[in-house]
């Protein structure tokens, strides 16, 4: 989104990937609506909404199994696809492609960055740039290379495969989020894409110090139909599709980066970008790749940008991010989630707030805080 969004306004941009496209990523391949808006922003929006399934009702499920509606404007698309439209349109844009591996930054005698250091074909070559865009995802090595203080343990984990209903002529017409209570803080889901094909998984947050848990046994349970999500959805099958069960881990909370220093800007899963309670980050990911461009484009000092973004992403998200890991906090108690499923099925208010956090009208602290559980209790 970035190289798109520069090469456009006319900057010359290298777009590094160790990887050909189109390929795979781990993902739940939901998207919805921050991302629906960032891809419109960018004009980005037709070609993938072309290639993906469009859905209008999300339903929630909470530990007891009271089923929330919330509805909204969502879609899914596999994320090889996904990505390969977002990578064709960078180079359109004009952006220029090198499969490369990147192996550490250029720095100044001021310690500032002034480039990386790449490996292509077995050999290692330079890459010189006023700003660096560093969009590593989640694992740590190579961010820590470029940020020292970085945090490369995981905020969480996920496991997902690709799906079919095990008895004949079931289909979806809905997203399903389930807060089954062996996972709490986290979630399994059940999203049908394209040729009722569901992208089925589950997410951990693993902050609760000394717990385990076995994602691939609770996906297995899942794909039993055991739980709350497994007993709605009956037992599901494999596809030939994807590479069978794949995980991932999460970086969350806009925490353990520095985001931004002098010629560099860390964007997406690098820099945290995902919710704590949800594990949705594509979005995010997405509007930090528009922050940079939207910094750097006009600008006369490109490698001021890396740190002019640091600061916009803290006083745009900052707060957001916070009211996430509160929530993910209040999730962990299994009652509170119930309480709030129940209540949402008799006030229209309550319904609306939750719809305005998916949608982002409104900050999940709005409903998971002390004040929200008053008003959950009163209204």
């Amino acid at each position: 989104m970035a190289a798109r969004m520069l090469a456009r306004a006319g900057l010359r941009v290298v777009l590094c990937d160790k990887a050909t496209f189109p390929r795979d990523k781990t993902c739940g391949d939901a998207l919805i609506p921050d991302s629906i808006a960032a891809l419109r922003f960018a004009g980005a929006w037709d070609g993938v909404a072309e290639r993906a399934r469009a859905l209008d009702l999300l339903e929630v499920l909470s530990p007891r199994g009271i089923a929330v509606p919330i509805r909204g404007e969502y879609r899914v698309v596999r994320r090889r696809v996904f990505d390969e439209v977002l990578f064709n349109g960078a180079l359109q844009a004009g952006a220029e492609f090198r499969q490369a591996s990147v192996k550490r930054p250029i720095e100044d005698p001021a310690g500032h960055v002034a480039g990386i250091v790449v490996e292509r074909s077995g050999r290692e070559e330079e890459i010189r740039a006023p700003l660096t865009v560093l969009a590593t995802g989640a694992e740590g090595a190579i961010l820590k290379k470029f940020d020292a203080s970085a945090r490369t343990t995981a905020s969480g984990y996920a496991i997902r495969t690709y799906a079919v209903h095990a008895s004949p002529g079931r289909a979806s017409d809905r997203l399903f989020i389930s807060l089954e209570r062996d996972l709490l803080p986290g979630y399994a889901w059940a999203f049908p894409g394209p040729e009722n094909i569901f992208n089925i998984g589950v997410f951990w947050a693993s902050a609760r110090r000394g717990r385990r848990l076995n994602l691939r046994a609770a996906l297995d349970r899942l794909m039993s139909g055991n739980g709350n999500l497994g007993e709605m959805l009956g037992p599901m099958k494999p596809t030939s599709l994807g590479d069978g069960y794949a995980g991932a881990m999460l970086r969350t909370g806009l925490t353990g980066s520095s985001l931004g220093r002098r010629g560099l800007a860390i964007i997406g899963d690098a820099a945290g970008t995902t919710y704590s309670i949800s594990g949705e980050g594509i979005g995010k990911a997405m509007e930090s790749g528009l922050v940079v461009a939207e910094l750097a484009v006009g600008s006369r000092d490109l490698p001021q940008v890396g740190c002019l973004y640091k600061a916009e992403m803290q006083q745009r998200y900052a707060r957001r991010f916070r009211a996430y890991r509160s929530a993910e906090r209040w999730m962990r108690l299994s009652i509170l989630a119930d309480l709030v499923a129940y209540r949402a099925n008799r006030s229209p208010t309550i319904l609306r707030h939750l719809t305005s956090v998916v949608t982002e009208d409104s900050l999940s602290g709005d409903v998971f805080s002390l004040k929200g559980f008053w008003a959950l209790l009163t209204r």
